[in-house]
């Protein structure tokens, strides 16, 4: 939510944040690690916040809009249920 609002995110290197953020639109640090949040949000701000904001928007756009989240989702279960993915022109 803070990426699709333009705003960069700082957060611990584990789950799905490692999948999510990257350097273009935010900071990862170590668990458990106050002064590596620190340094991540220090990081964060010397790289520029408005153009780490307008990345993490693109990115979110790119990768999570609900097209892009709505096919994937049809390729999971075409791809269960055996089924080929339809081609479909977009007009």
């Amino acid at each position: 939510e803070a990426m699709a609002s333009a705003t960069p995110v700082v957060a611990v290197r584990a789950g799905a944040f490692s999948e999510i953020v990257n350097e273009q639109c935010g900071r990862l640090c170590r668990p458990n690690d106050g002064q590596a949040m620190a340094a991540a949000v220090r990081e964060a701000f010397e790289a520029g916040v408005r153009t780490l904001g307008t990345q993490a928007r693109n990115h979110v756009e790119q990768h999570y809009s609900w097209d892009n989240v709505v096919a994937g989702l049809l390729q999971h279960y075409q791809a269960v249920l055996g089924h080929q993915p339809q081609v479909r022109a977009h007009g």
